[in-house]
């Protein structure tokens, strides 16, 4: 066919998701459209954690990346038209590379084209059994962002992911180091109202952009996720765990 579409094993797409990503590549100078991911796996309560994860930082995060003029994708699905692909080095210019999807949108940049990011969403269901596989799976995806986004993104993107997807997140932590070193009434009420703030996005984001996906119970993990997500990314970058994805050594 004349366009590719590309999709990780745990993606799964709804009716009018293709025709609708194919759809986005009509636009002036559109190299590739995507969807952004909606994580639906509530199976185990780890499952639950790494989606609310997802669901109420990542929506943020890339739309901080936009704001700073430099659109950023996921990489889950994805289309591009067989030419544009072909002109670029085909599959075979990327196969090596650790964050290929980093790659691609870097390739199409640079051949001074779009990246067209689409306002629908695509279900993606990662199932985790044990802590043991939430750990590892976050601490890819945060040695993912150190090797890759933090490295290949200039001054001005990283600055405003810092402060639009970042520093808010840093705040409950924060917050509850406060609290310990200064208990007071005061204090325990502005920590209350920065979690239950960041419950509150996440309500909205879940109410008006995914769909309501998230079973309500779970929705309590969100005050979880506020605390352990600064320590995953403290711990990529100070630890820097060492790693093997696709045949590569990550550390």
């Amino acid at each position: 066919g004349d366009v590719i579409v590309s999709l990780d094993d745990d993606t799964c797409l709804k009716d009018g998701d293709v025709d609708a990503a194919v759809a986005g590549l009509d636009g002036p100078d559109v190299g590739l459209s995507f969807f952004m991911p909606c994580y639906v796996s509530h199976r185990t309560w780890w499952a639950s954690l790494l989606s609310v994860f997802v669901n109420a930082s990542g929506i943020p995060t890339y739309v901080a990346s936009e704001a700073a003029g430099a659109t950023t994708m996921p990489g889950g699905f994805w289309a591009m038209k067989r030419s544009v692909l072909e002109g670029l080095g085909g599959f075979e210019r990327f196969r090596h590379m650790i964050v290929d999807h980093e790659g691609q949108q870097a390739a199409v940049s640079a051949a001074g084209l779009r990246i067209a990011p689409l306002p629908r969403t695509h279900d993606t269901e990662t199932s985790l059994a044990s802590a043991r596989d939430y750990i590892t799976i976050m601490q890819r995806w945060f040695t993912y962002a150190r090797d890759g986004y933090f490295r290949t993104h200039g001054a001005r993107v990283i600055a405003a992911t810092v402060v639009i997807g970042m520093v808010p997140t840093m705040l409950p932590l924060v917050g509850l180091l406060l609290l310990a070193l200064h208990p007071g009434l005061i204090t325990a009420a502005a920590v209350a109202s920065v979690f239950f703030g960041h419950w509150l996005t996440f309500k909205w984001l879940d109410a008006t952009w995914l769909g309501g996906r998230c079973p309500p119970g779970r929705s309590l993990l969100v005050p979880v996720s506020t605390v352990l997500l600064p320590q995953h990314l403290i711990a990529a970058l100070v630890l820097q765990p060492r790693l093997r994805w696709r045949g590569q050594h990550i550390e």
